[in-house]
């Protein structure tokens, strides 16, 4: 049966003097009946879930520790705003994903999270930046952006003004870089096919957020290729080289990829009849010298595609 809030008050003043911090401890993991001294104390003392443990919240070592749901409920329930980056820049979220956590606790994290952005005035933050973190998974990504599309582009002012696509974007020329110098070690072979399909996800995301369609008009009308040349050369401002031109190494680095993988994107045209080719010719910044990059995004475009 389900106690009332005064029955577990009760029980854990009788039962345990332990604080939330204590029972906790990484190095109680294994006494029994610790998850059930838990759920009972973060209601009976719910102030003590806003304590930190190692720079993490309590919040952050329960779902470390792989807590079930009716635990982490009761210490969102006990300090929402644990859901929340903490102090130190770390993610409840995030934990979650790298613990393979179940989609109802990741779930229920983000959803108190994005309430309490509306409640707690604070700096705008990305909920999604570590996307790229090869610890999270595909069905995973896919849940939160089906929750929260606009976490692909929401902008991060801690990580001046950085969004999760960006990120992807941004890291992929070193990921490239790393799969290419540790070619067989371990879980790096798969990188990059994974991260792909991560890109599309936050691309897909973006695009149905944009235009108020289904996920299966976005697939017809709009391939992810003609998708990150219109984020990348026109719906933001690109950051700038050591030589003053727009920094295009990541979107060139992923357009070569495509080429690999899927070369007849190259040859479609997208809702507007373009194709990829003519969007890079028709980018324009006044002031600021074309990059190497954009001409290398030009040679791979005729390269896969030489009548475009």
């Amino acid at each position: 049966c389900i106690l009332s809030r005064t029955q577990l008050m009760m029980e854990v003043a009788s039962a345990s003097d332990k604080t939330l911090q204590d029972l906790l401890d990484p190095s109680n993991k294994q006494e029994a009946g610790r998850w059930d001294e838990v759920f009972k104390r973060a209601y009976s003392h719910p102030h003590e879930a806003q304590r930190l443990w190692g720079g993490k919240t309590l919040l952050q070592i329960a779902v470390s520790s792989n807590a079930p749901y009716h635990v982490i409920s009761a210490l969102v329930g006990a300090y929402p705003r644990a859901t929340l980056r903490s102090p130190y820049m770390t993610s409840a979220l995030f934990d979650a994903c790298r613990c393979n956590a179940s989609d109802d606790i990741i779930a229920l994290i983000l959803q108190t999270s994005l309430e309490q952005r509306k409640i707690v005035n604070i700096p705008k933050f990305a909920p999604f930046t570590w996307m790229n973190d090869i610890q999270v998974s595909l069905s995973q990504v896919e849940l939160m952006l089906d929750m929260h599309p606009a976490g692909a582009t929401d902008r991060d002012d801690y990580l001046g003004g950085v969004n999760a696509l960006n990120q992807m974007i941004d890291d992929w020329d070193w990921m490239v870089h790393d799969v290419s110098e540790y070619p067989n070690g371990g879980t790096r072979s798969k990188t990059l096919d994974v991260m792909y399909q991560k890109i599309q996800m936050l691309l897909r995301a973006k695009d149905v957020l944009a235009t108020k369609t289904s996920a299966d008009t976005y697939v017809t009308a709009l391939r992810p290729l003609h998708s990150i040349l219109r984020y990348c050369l026109y719906e933001q401002t690109p950051k700038t080289d050591s030589c003053g031109g727009y920094d295009f190494q990541g979107l060139l680095t992923i357009i070569k990829f495509m080429a690999k993988v899927d070369a007849e994107q190259f040859a479609a045209r997208d809702s507007s009849g373009n194709l990829p080719l003519h969007l890079i010719l028709g980018h324009r910044h006044s002031g600021t010298p074309a990059s190497d990059a954009l001409a290398g995004m030009i040679r791979t475009v005729l390269d896969a595609h030489p009548l475009a």
